[in-house]
């Protein structure tokens, strides 16, 4: 998918950056003991986990994306946590749960744990992920899932305190489909772009995605070279 600003991501980079501050004034002696952990949801297929592989690809020197297995345990979590963070995955849980701890524990590195509404009933993990980052310094650990993750992770009272980071996607709107209709040779009104949110709403990004590259090649095969409201509700 091609990325670009929405405001999904916009939201997402903006409120990650109070945490990347916090690692800054860590390294520097400076913190202020806030805890660092965060939570990030939406319904599936909003972009969240293609926004997480943005934020990850663009700080690459401090994030470490982790996507959750449906198989996996606690002791399988530190295990892929280990090989994530370079380090030897062998020996005992206890033996991988040190080496990351240690390792955390002087370089921080922000833990984006993805598809984790898979696990959030799992007691076990969660105190793993609440480990990691209370064992480690208030190293980062941000918990990534669809919607609903929201609300069943409230059972953990400790955890929810150390949020500092709250980030929920929301369905695309007008000025998200104005940014991607741009990739297209048809012009789109700005009224057919809230109206294509419109239609869009409750549905995927590819949703939007393909109801403006539909509209175009309807367009474009009838010479069309830019689409208002009628033209819109006749291609559609």
């Amino acid at each position: 998918m091609n990325l670009k600003q929405t405001k999904n991501i916009s939201k997402l980079f903006e409120q990650m950056g109070s945490i990347e501050v916090s690692m800054e004034r860590m390294r520097n002696n400076d913190d202020d003991g806030r805890a660092n952990m965060g939570l990030v949801w939406g319904m599936s297929g909003w972009g969240k986990t293609s926004a997480l592989k943005l934020y990850q690809s663009l700080k690459s020197e401090k994030v470490v994306l982790i996507r959750a297995r449906r198989t996996w345990t606690a002791s399988w979590l530190i295990e892929d946590t280990a090989r994530a963070l370079g380090l030897s995955a062998s020996g005992r849980t206890r033996d991988k749960f040190q080496r990351v701890c240690e390792f955390l524990d002087r370089d921080k590195k922000i833990l984006i744990y993805d598809e984790m509404n898979h696990f959030v009933d799992d007691v076990k993990m969660m105190e793993t992920l609440r480990d990691f980052h209370d064992i480690c310094g208030n190293n980062p650990v941000i918990i990534a899932g669809s919607e609903g993750i929201e609300k069943r992770i409230k059972r953990y009272t400790s955890l929810c305190d150390r949020l500092r980071v709250n980030i929920d996607f929301n369905s695309v709107n007008g000025e998200d489909v104005e940014l991607f209709s741009e990739d297209y040779k048809t012009k789109f009104s700005k009224e057919v772009c809230e109206t294509i949110a419109k239609d869009s709403k409750g549905k995927s990004m590819r949703a939007m995605l393909g109801i403006l590259s539909s509209c175009d090649g309807k367009a474009r095969a009838n010479g069309i070279k830019s689409i208002d409201l009628t033209s819109y509700r006749k291609l559609k």
